[in-house]
């Protein structure tokens, strides 16, 4: 039901199928992290992806759907350049790290390590700064640690700040 540009089209799902598949536009070019582990991204190519996903989350938003899983892994960057937000895997109730792979840790807002909370609009936004920041830093808000660490750091520390890890990079 999601129509945009900026959000991949799922045109079926079985999950009743062994193993689970969907059936979805045939997508050209490479997830997110892929580019990020070929190079750094320019600030412009940085806002652009940015904005592209702020674009496919309001989209989902606007359908009463929430992501609840999005990291660079969910992020797909087609050879045009536009970003788009791959729908799966949608975020399921607590599991442990089989809800939050170790990666997909480093994106999750807070409150989403509770057990009984869902995720919501606001916990796609917290991702989202996630996916900024790195584009941005080249490194994640709050790097290294276990999974269980990382929840504790979400909730307890403050990245550092961006102007200071790029000297130069503010503006006034």
């Amino acid at each position: 039901a999601i129509k945009s540009p900026h959000v991949a089209r799922v045109y079926q799902f079985h999950a009743t199928a062994v193993p689970p598949f969907y059936v979805l536009d045939n997508l050209q070019g490479q997830s997110l992290r892929a580019l990020l582990h070929a190079n750094k991204p320019t600030i412009d190519a940085a806002c652009r992806i940015g904005l592209h996903a702020a674009l496919g989350l309001a989209a989902m938003h606007g359908q009463r759907a929430t992501h609840g899983a999005l990291c660079p892994e969910n992020v797909w960057i087609e050879p045009s350049s536009t970003a788009k937000l791959l729908q799966f895997p949608l975020a399921g109730p607590w599991d442990g790290e089989a809800r939050f792979g170790e990666q997909a840790v480093d994106y999750l807002a807070p409150e989403l390590a509770e057990p009984s909370r869902a995720a919501d609009p606001i916990s796609d936004i917290y991702a989202l700064g996630c996916i900024l920041y790195e584009l941005i830093a080249g490194r994640v808000p709050l790097a290294g640690g276990s999974v269980e660490q990382k929840l504790l750091r979400h909730r307890t520390e403050v990245p550092p700040r961006l102007d200071q890890l790029l000297p130069g990079s503010s503006r006034a």
